[in-house]
């Protein structure tokens, strides 16, 4: 499994766990996962976990602009967390850091969030 979807139980977002690498093969799965997910008028808040990706190629940080575009588009909020230093030393470096909010882990991205409406 390439991803794990989650829904807490307060509902104010859909956690995706990201696993091991994202790269040009497995990018098209992972906006294709979030559009089932965030389709319709189901949740517009997204909190991605990268505590296990150990590669991101470039096609990933297009596909994760691009959800970042969807969820502010609906209203809602984007949290990267969890972020190896590798990892995020690529979304520094790219001045990514800049568009995304990443959070050190899944529980402080969770707080960050404001309710919507």
């Amino acid at each position: 499994m390439l991803f794990e979807l989650q829904r807490p139980t307060d509902d104010c977002a859909v956690v995706l766990l990201a696993v091991h690498e994202l790269d040009t093969i497995n990018t098209d799965q992972l906006e294709s996962e979030l559009a089932k997910v965030m389709g319709g008028e189901g949740q517009r808040n997204l909190v991605i976990g990268f505590e296990q990706v150990k590669f991101l190629a470039s096609t990933a940080l297009g596909a994760l602009i691009n959800i970042h575009k969807v969820v502010e588009s609906r209203g809602g909020q984007l949290r990267l967390a969890g972020m190896s230093p590798e990892i995020y030393s690529v979304f520094d470096v790219t001045r990514l850091t800049k568009l995304f909010s990443i959070y050190p882990s899944l529980d402080e991205a969770m707080q960050s969030l404001t309710p919507t409406v």
